[in-house]
């Protein structure tokens, strides 16, 4: 079974109006060193295993921290924006499969937050970023 880390990134790369902003610069964890901008990055934060009194029911929920890097504030926004949208046109409310996971819903959790990386040169690009957390709620791999 793939894992959902690679199941989002491979998803959310159809979504048209997130692809058509990050071209392919969708990143885990960081993004490489001069990465062009804008782009996205997954961070997986936890999983919790959903039980009962006789052990695992096979379904997970997973906290995924989406960062949006771009060149301005309004570019970084932009694309949370329309991961923030509902399904198919965003990642909110999504369920199916997705590259062998079966994903039962997606919701936000919690606001955004805001943050910037200040340029490693001289010059004056500065780096926004605007994260958002989603929760992912799939099968667990068996």
């Amino acid at each position: 079974m793939t894992d959902i880390a690679e199941a989002l990134r491979t998803h959310i790369l159809t979504i048209g109006g997130v692809s058509g902003l990050i071209g392919g610069r969708f990143y885990t964890d960081v993004p490489p060193q001069g990465a062009a901008m804008p782009a996205l990055v997954l961070q997986l934060i936890d999983s919790v295993g959903n039980e009962h009194l006789q052990g695992s029911v096979g379904v997970a929920e997973t906290r995924v921290q989406m960062e949006a890097w771009a060149l301005t504030r309004l570019g970084a926004n932009a694309i949370i924006d329309q991961l923030r949208r509902n399904s198919p046109n965003g990642l909110v409310g999504t369920r199916g499969t997705m590259t062998g996971v079966f994903v039962h819903g997606v919701s936000t959790e919690g606001g955004r937050r805001y943050d910037r990386n200040a340029p490693a040169d001289a010059s004056d690009k500065w780096r926004y970023i605007t994260a958002q957390d989603f929760v992912v709620t799939h099968d667990e791999a068996t």
